[in-house]
């Protein structure tokens, strides 16, 4: 009787497993979902109008230099790249349907995260450089036109613009898209620990 009691009172002071509340974790995962598709479509549209914008002025503008319609090419290709890249994430977090098992999410949700992490490193770095590039060509024809001021001026601006993009406000955009990868991936393996 004694080893009876025993068990009892282990039992009762065992705590159960917590509920997992699945609807409001799937809730969760469709936001933290719809917020990555907000951001990539607004930096798709914004594209969209820069390629627009640069087509507009490439035509009224009679340009001078080889170089600077050599820019502008390279400018119209970076955003064509960063649109393509842009339309294949949607596609996959489109194609990431909730009715997959959680083991199967997890790893969906892996291979996606490390796309985007060298998206936003490596191909960054490539993105950032050739844009140089093409910022340089199409200075070449824009100094000739002005003052040394606004040389200095253009000049100082653009390596600042790149340097505060570069060391600031790419780790701020990594460090955000971490923040929801991995609220998402908690919300999985809490559904996933249910099922093992």
């Amino acid at each position: 009787m004694k080893n009876f009691d025993k068990l009892v009172d282990i039992w009762q002071t065992q705590k159960t497993a917590p509920e997992v509340n699945y609807e409001a974790i799937f809730a969760h995962l469709k936001k933290s979902t719809n917020q990555f598709k907000l951001k990539i479509s607004l930096g798709l549209g914004a594209m969209v109008i820069a390629v627009l914008g640069i087509g507009f002025l490439w035509t009224i503008i009679p340009f001078l230099y080889l170089t600077t319609h050599l820019s502008l090419a390279i400018f119209v290709l970076c955003c064509l790249y960063y649109i393509f890249t842009q339309i294949k994430n949607l596609r996959i977090l489109g194609n990431n349907s909730f009715t997959l098992t959680p083991k199967k999410h997890i790893e969906n949700l892996q291979s996606f995260k490390l796309l985007r992490h060298k998206e936003n490193t490596r191909n960054y770095v490539i993105y950032t450089l050739v844009l140089a590039i093409g910022f340089g060509l199409y200075f070449v024809e824009f100094f000739t036109q002005v003052n040394n001021f606004v040389i200095y001026i253009s000049l100082g601006f653009t390596i600042i613009w790149f340097t505060v993009c570069y060391f600031y406000w790419q780790k701020v955009y990594i460090k955000r898209e971490e923040k929801i990868f991995n609220a998402m991936f908690d919300d999985l393996n809490r559904i996933k620990n249910q099922f093992e």
